[in-house]
């Protein structure tokens, strides 16, 4: 109750959440050790939300704090940025870039009440070109940190807009932070689901390549 608490205090709720089946995609609900839901396509899990500690919206404060104005989102996963997104007054605009159509078929389905305050446009964020206040960049299944950031610096061009914000950027300022204050861990592979070669390792080690390239 203190995680939900703390969110509700941001004007935080739980978006609508339902077990689903078609195609490549499913929703599954697990009971142990908490309750939540698994986002899976071919079998391959992209995203979770637990209803215990939403650690989930945690993950999503940078966007909803940052956001204003137009704000353009990638992935539309469980809809939690968004339906977070349309609480925030100086937020005149919500436009999603999803590419994956049975996840939109999904958020139909369940009739998602968010859908009818965006605008939502079934595209590969990478292909798309616009404009915005603010860029929140969430469509990456991979942990491949190159190749999130190469993705980023590439909508970057096609899309013009006053600030971005994307996911993991938490996640990859404090792995470099730690292997930059000590080289010991330099030698230690990044700490996520897919391998990293030496190239990646020592491209990113250092916090200046990261904000030079963005």
């Amino acid at each position: 109750m203190l995680f939900r608490s703390l969110l509700k205090m941001l004007n935080y709720d739980v978006p609508k959440i339902e077990p689903f089946s078609k195609g490549s995609l499913e929703v599954e609900k697990y009971e142990y050790p908490f309750t939540g839901f698994n986002l899976k396509v071919n079998g391959e899990q992209w995203m979770t939300y637990n209803l215990h500690t939403h650690a989930e919206a945690y993950g999503l404060f940078s966007h909803y704090y940052l956001a204003e104005g137009h704000c353009i989102c990638s992935g539309l996963g469980f809809g939690v940025r968004e339906n977070w997104l349309l609480t925030k007054k100086n937020v005149s605009k919500i436009t999603v870039l999803e590419k994956n159509k049975e996840v939109i078929e999904y958020h139909q389905h369940i009739k998602s009440p968010f859908l009818d305050n965006i605008e939502l446009i079934h595209c590969d964020a990478s292909e798309y070109f616009g404009k915005c206040d603010t860029l929140l960049l969430d469509h990456y299944e991979t942990n491949d940190f190159k190749h999130i950031i190469n993705d980023v610096c590439a909508v970057n061009r096609n899309i013009k807009h006053e600030k971005l914000w994307f996911w993991p950027f938490e996640n990859i300022i404090y792995e470099i932070g730690l292997r930059y204050c000590n080289p010991k861990l330099l030698a230690i592979p990044f700490n996520n689901k897919r391998s990293r070669s030496e190239e990646h390792t020592s491209e990113l080690q250092s916090p200046c390549n990261l904000v030079c390239r963005l």
